[in-house]
């Protein structure tokens, strides 16, 4: 067809679009999607020239719309329409003209696999053969040369070459717009796994496996590899060998036939000989030279892969690095609140309760002074690694600041609290810390605060309280374990002291 006729011809996109919106309706009836049709004489046209060409193979020629539709069924109608709209997506010039082409190489190859195989519904299968690279049409929207370049690669290369710009393959755009226009899971499926290396297990998604390798024979690389490629794959899914061959010799006459029946201009299409015959003048070495290059691309990506690996690696170091004291390995305060803040909140939806540990070490002062502040790192180092040995599976020892420590418990009452309270003190008294000048003996004074009634607001009453039990272990004599209850109400409190064993 002339530019200027392509140009002039009227989409079919608003009517196609009805049609595949009200084919989604439980009580539509086909006679309803066919007068949707013939209100667009444009769209009526193209729907039996669609049926009538060599995609369909109708035993008998139909001459209108309502014929047409009758023998489609409402699925039928629906497909055809999907693949209208599909075309008329299909950028002008000869960009497009080569989408175009791979496009309905697929689709022919997929309804001629599932004749082969003994399918019905072989419509689905054309229309999911076409959807196989409507991912570029969506790609061809944003970048329409970069587009055209990958699409004129041989197909086996066409995702590593998407991978290298950064885009999300076509399989997965190609299957994300089949599920946008409600097509069936099994299609979707089909879309998003024909790139796979062996077959998928759905019989529709494996005639669109084998179609994208049939339609790669056409479409660069060395056609006996590729043949050879897709005959193994013939195999593997049960096609008889006389089948596959008819469809090798008969795909590219299809593709012209029915693209002249759509109305749609296309590249070139070479029969498989010709294929051959361009291969033995240059097109080999050519192809070897191509194929060097590809291995060149997946270094690099593999590089490009191996660096975001590393960043990746370096992000989570520093993060951690972020949330983690240097000095005791504990988490530090800010790693200490987001754990604490996510716990009440919990607390609060499940209307449970959290157990908060104030730790302080006892006279540590007295270390820095006589010891120098060396011995006071040695001291901390061992408090921590002291936590660290006791903390349960789901609590948080953090350190607070200075010599203060900090320990949640999410779901622990004020009786298990008490016991990790004073599993921990005993820990920190049993360290040994060995100095320059000598073992220094360590002892630290614990308050605890249990919140029953968690608000996700009450953080800070939480921490008054706990630090008020942890001064009262101090003030009754050092090295034991104070707790304080907070009823469902805040302002009902109960205190008592543990004294610790000495």
């Amino acid at each position: 067809m002339p530019a200027k006729n392509r140009a002039s011809k009227k989409p079919a996109s608003v009517a196609a679009a009805k049609i595949v919106q009200e084919a989604l309706r439980d009580d539509v009836t086909v006679s309803e999607l066919a007068e949707m049709a013939q209100s667009d004489p444009a769209m009526a046209l193209r729907i039996v020239a669609l049926v009538n060409s060599p995609a369909f193979q109708l035993s008998h020629p139909v001459s209108d719309v309502g014929r047409a539709a009758a023998i489609l069924g409402l699925r039928g109608l629906r497909n055809i329409a999907l693949a209208l709209m599909l075309t008329d997506m299909i950028p002008p010039g000869e960009e497009g003209q080569a989408i175009m082409a791979n496009s309905l190489r697929r689709a022919l190859a997929c309804r001629a696999i599932a004749v082969g195989l003994g399918a019905s519904d072989r419509d689905v299968y054309f229309t999911t053969g076409l959807f196989l690279d409507a991912g570029y049409l969506i790609h061809a929207n944003g970048d329409l040369c970069a587009t055209a370049r990958i699409v004129r690669s041989p197909a086996a290369h066409r995702i590593l070459r998407e991978r290298a710009i950064s885009w999300e393959p076509h399989t997965v755009v190609g299957s994300k717009l089949a599920s946008d226009y409600g097509l069936p899971k099994e299609t979707v499926d089909a879309i998003q796994h024909h790139h796979d290396d062996s077959p998928p297990e759905h019989l529709l998604a494996r005639a669109a496996w084998l179609a994208e390798r049939i339609a790669a024979v056409f479409e660069g690389g060395d056609p006996a590899e590729l043949v050879a490629v897709a005959r193994d794959a013939a195999a593997s899914i049960g096609l008889e060998e006389a089948v596959f061959e008819a469809i090798l010799a008969e795909l590219p006459q299809s593709v012209r036939d029915s693209a002249q029946s759509m109305e749609c201009e296309i590249s070139t299409q070479l029969e498989f000989e010709q294929l051959v015959h361009e291969a033995q003048n240059g097109l080999v070495r050519l192809n070897q030279q191509y194929e060097e290059l590809v291995r060149i691309l997946e270094n690099v990506i593999s590089e490009k892969d191996l660096l975001a690996q590393r960043l990746q690696s370096a992000n989570e170091e520093l993060e951690e690095l972020a949330m983690t004291d240097a000095l005791t390995k504990l988490p530090n305060k800010r790693c200490l609140e987001e754990f604490l803040r996510h716990t009440m909140a919990r607390a609060e939806r499940d209307n449970s309760v959290v157990s908060l540990l104030m730790i302080d070490v006892d006279h540590f002062k007295h270390f820095n002074d006589t010891y120098g502040h060396a011995a006071g790192d040695l001291v901390l180092s061992a408090v921590g690694q002291a936590l660290l040995d006791n903390v349960r599976a789901g609590d948080m020892a953090a350190r607070f600041g200075g010599e203060e420590f900090t320990v949640v418990l999410p779901g622990t009452s004020e009786e298990g609290a008490l016991l990790v309270a004073d599993r921990m003190r005993q820990a920190i008294e049993a360290a040994r810390v060995i100095s320059d000048k000598g073992q220094l003996c360590v002892t630290a004074s614990v308050g605890v605060a249990t919140m029953y009634g968690v608000r996700a607001s009450s953080r800070d009453e939480l921490f008054e309280v706990a630090d008020a039990a942890m001064y009262q272990s101090k003030a009754a004599g050092r090295n034991r374990v104070t707790v304080s209850v907070l009823a469902a109400k805040p302002s009902r409190r109960q205190s008592r002291a543990s004294v610790a064993l000495q």
